[in-house]
């Protein structure tokens, strides 16, 4: 996960310490990072993270000093970049990628990620946005997303005390990540199904299973999933005779 620095004593960063005290999990590797604010350097970074840990999702946080609410962005812009960074600095072109599509939207479900995190009584409000600022939030979140094909989220906190102190906001990003890669594994189980139902003309079959230990061992869901195969593979050796059978007739 990336995180933006600014001045002393940054919302973001005081939220992402409470998070890493609070971890995803073990089965979630969470690696931070501070990402200055200046055009040239997220241009370099983004690529050079995304190369070194290939993660499956990327988060980005940033304050709003506009906020009032925890801010989902769902979307990043290429072009309108007119402000200068902490260098001092503007792209001569204002935009993020040179004839890069003039926005990208995340794969995330935002709508739905915001909602189930709004039922969990954490006492954070969480909405919905479709315009992270055309500053380096933004120019962020469409490098990022640029680079790994919407595999990106940005999300956007308000400052301390506007409403929410570093537990609350801490709180909430922990659930609202859990909550991402929640739909994230969801539309890869979806995209990889349709995929080689589409390439096999619809002999494939899908199945899920729950975290070990929660409630079933690894000796139960390796028998488990030998039945299903072996029923499977009987109800597919029918249906292919009885296409035989018709093809004779």
């Amino acid at each position: 996960m990336l995180r933006k620095g600014a001045e002393q004593r940054e919302p973001e960063r005081e939220a992402l310490w409470e998070l890493e005290k609070l971890g995803l999990g073990d089965s979630v590797d969470l690696h931070v990072y501070e990402i200055p604010v200046e055009y040239k350097t997220v241009q370099r970074l983004i690529p050079a993270l995304w190369e070194k840990h290939s993660p499956q999702l990327v988060v980005h946080v940033g304050v709003s000093g506009m906020a009032t609410t925890v801010t989902l962005e769902k979307c990043g812009h290429n072009k309108g970049y007119k402000g200068l960074d902490n260098c001092r600095f503007c792209p001569g072109s204002q935009c993020c990628v040179e004839d890069g599509p003039e926005s990208i939207d995340s794969i995330i479900d935002m709508d739905a990620v915001c909602k189930r995190v709004t039922t969990l009584g954490l006492d954070v409000s969480v909405t919905i946005s479709q315009d992270a600022g055309r500053y380096l939030c933004d120019f962020t979140y469409y490098t990022s997303l640029y680079q790994s094909h919407g595999r990106s989220a940005f999300v956007h906190v308000p400052p301390l005390g506007k409403p929410y102190n570093a537990d609350q906001l801490g709180r909430a990003l922990r659930a609202i990540i859990e909550e991402m890669l929640g739909v994230l594994e969801q539309y890869l189980c979806d995209f990889t199904y349709y995929t080689s139902l589409y390439q096999s003309h619809g002999r494939s079959a899908f199945v899920h299973v729950p975290p070990l230990g929660k409630p079933y061992n690894a000796d139960q869901l390796g028998r488990a999933l030998r039945a299903i195969i072996e029923e499977m593979l009987g109800v597919l050796e029918q249906s292919e005779d009885k296409i035989n059978c018709r093809h004779k007739h």
